[in-house]
């Protein structure tokens, strides 16, 4: 019987250590911080909504179930749109400024291409010719 042995191949505290530094970064980042909040509050709202259908699950009376509804319903209802709507505007943001950044590469490279192209005319016209 053949018994294959892993090794690792980096130690295991390093491998902690990376992965606390990485889950530093992301709280770092503003960006990837409204990322986590706003599925936070997506993943809030569907708890919400699970939580008041088990509630209103418990009671055959509707009068006992209204209050797990409403609460359950809405607010899950409104944890899920709140999140949903700071997903969108951060991902529009996101998209915003990456289009700027782009654009203002284009216009910058554009900017040196008549400079290159002078600097080449100017050295051909004040060169002797052989």
């Amino acid at each position: 019987m053949v018994v294959h042995r892993h090794k690792p191949s980096e130690p295991a505290g390093s491998k902690v250590k990376r992965m606390r530094g990485e889950i530093a970064r992301t709280l770092r980042d503003p960006f990837r911080r409204s990322i986590l909040f706003s599925i936070l509050l997506i993943v809030a709202g569907f708890v919400a909504i699970l939580l008041g259908w088990k509630g209103a699950a418990r009671s055959i009376l509707v009068v006992e179930q209204l209050p797990y509804l409403i609460s359950g319903g809405a607010g899950g209802l409104a944890l899920i749109l709140t999140g949903a709507g700071l997903l969108s505007v951060q991902v529009t943001r996101y998209w915003n400024a990456r289009e700027r950044r782009l654009l203002d590469l284009v216009v910058a490279r554009a900017a040196e291409v008549p400079a290159a192209y002078a600097e080449s005319l100017i050295s051909l016209v004040s060169e002797p010719p052989a």
